[in-house]
C-alpha cells in the first residue's frame, strides 16, 4: 500500500522546527483519515487517532521528554481555550 502526503512548502523550514506539524499531517494520512465522523460532535475521533500517531512519531524522533512537553503545552492551550473561548480566537 502506498501513502502520499502533500505538504505546503512553507512547512519545509529546513531546521526541523515544524517537524511536529509534518508528523501530524503524515499521521492524518496514515491513521486519522481512517475515521470519518458522522457529525462535528465526533470530530475528536479523527484528531484523537492523529494525535496518538503524531506522539508516537515524535517520541521516536525526539524522545519521550520532548513529546511529554509538547503534550503538556497542548493541554494548557486547550484548557485556556475552554476557559475563555473568545480570547483563544484573538490574534496575538
Amino acid at each position: 500500500m502506498c501513502s502520499l502526503t502533500f505538504v505546503t512548502p512553507c512547512l519545509l523550514a529546513g531546521d526541523q522546527s515544524l517537524g511536529d506539524v509534518v508528523a501530524h499531517e503524515i499521521a492524518h494520512s496514515w491513521f486519522g483519515n481512517l475515521v470519518t465522523n458522522a457529525s462535528w460532535k465526533e470530530f475528536f475521533l479523527n484528531e484523537g487517532f492523529t494525535m496518538y500517531a503524531q506522539r508516537r512519531i515524535t517520541t521516536i524522533v525526539h524522545g519521550e521528554a520532548f513529546t511529554a512537553l509538547e503534550a503538556d503545552i497542548g493541554t494548557v492551550a486547550c484548557c485556556a481555550a475552554l476557559a475563555d473561548p473568545v480570547a483563544s480566537l484573538r490574534m496575538h
